[in-house]
């Protein structure tokens, strides 16, 4: 009851649920810690294994995994596996790695490529 002594209302909704996938544990905490603070609801992942099993026990309106991880191609293989669901989360690619070498360049290239063709 409000001050009033009348009913408040009662509000029915959900915050958003974001999967947060990244192996850099300063990196997934910081991250959480800005998605908390914006209202979202996130739980968090280590590996793209982790998140696989995360998305197949649980809806999320968001994935927000990193690029690379246990492997170049683990943040895709976390892209491909949330779009395979039925429930079709939004979701984003993201990395804060930097390496100025022309191999690593190229293969950043490549795994653009491929998240573009998604």
């Amino acid at each position: 009851m409000s001050e009033n002594g009348r009913k408040s209302p009662a509000f029915a909704f959900e915050l958003a649920r974001v999967l947060l996938v990244d192996d850099d544990v300063a990196s997934r905490l910081t991250l959480k810690t800005v998605l908390e603070a914006g209202g979202y609801a996130v739980d968090s992942a280590a590996s793209a294994a982790e998140a696989g099993g995360r998305l197949d026990e649980q809806q999320y309106a968001l994935v927000l995994s990193d690029l690379q991880m246990e492997s170049p191609e683990a943040g895709l293989q976390v892209l491909a596996h949330a779009r395979l669901m039925d429930y079709k989360p939004a979701t984003a690619i993201v990395t804060t790695y930097q390496n100025r070498h022309p191999s690593v360049r190229r293969e950043y290239s490549s795994n653009r490529k491929i998240c573009l063709d998604c």
